[in-house]
């Protein structure tokens, strides 16, 4: 019985520490719409290709609820479009496997997204999810339904 027990807490943390995002240094490494078709657009290769500094660009998650963002080898407009003062960009968890990001003074809306972490090769990863609203005036095929990010530990 004790064992069972032992086992079952081990079990629970490692599950826990498995939907929280891990406290690091990362990349975002995939970026896309999942459409109501169920085709998938990815819009973080088109922003790599049009601005290929941006791949260089790190996000550190630290335990306050801060993210430090650098990019290295980045232009210095593009570095003011993505650390203007007013994109101070926290995190913080709001459930479980939620996670809620948000900006300095709210300049942007506050954003939850469901969150899943994995291991890729020995890296934590995590995966976040929104659910997004569609307009049913919009008559695209390609209008999206489900947003899609998943960040690697470097």
């Amino acid at each position: 019985m004790k064992k069972l027990v032992s086992f079952l807490a081990t079990l629970l943390f490692i599950v826990t520490l498995q939907a929280q995002p891990s406290v690091g240094r990362y990349r975002l490494v995939e970026g896309k719409f999942e459409t109501v078709t169920g085709k998938f657009i990815d819009f973080l290769k088109e922003e790599y290709d049009k601005d290929p500094c941006l791949a260089n660009v790190i996000f550190n998650f630290v335990a306050d609820g801060r993210i430090i963002t650098t990019a290295d080898g980045c232009p210095d407009s593009t570095k003011e479009k993505l650390f203007g003062p007013e994109l101070a960009v926290k995190w913080r968890l709001t459930a479980q496997n939620e996670i809620t990001i948000s900006t300095k003074d709210d300049y942007i809306d506050p954003i939850t997204f469901r969150m899943t972490g994995t291991r890729n090769r020995g890296k934590a990863e995590m995966k976040w999810e929104k659910l997004l609203e569609i307009d049913p005036n919009d008559p695209s095929p390609d209008k999206a339904k489900r947003l899609i990010y998943v960040y690697r530990e470097i």
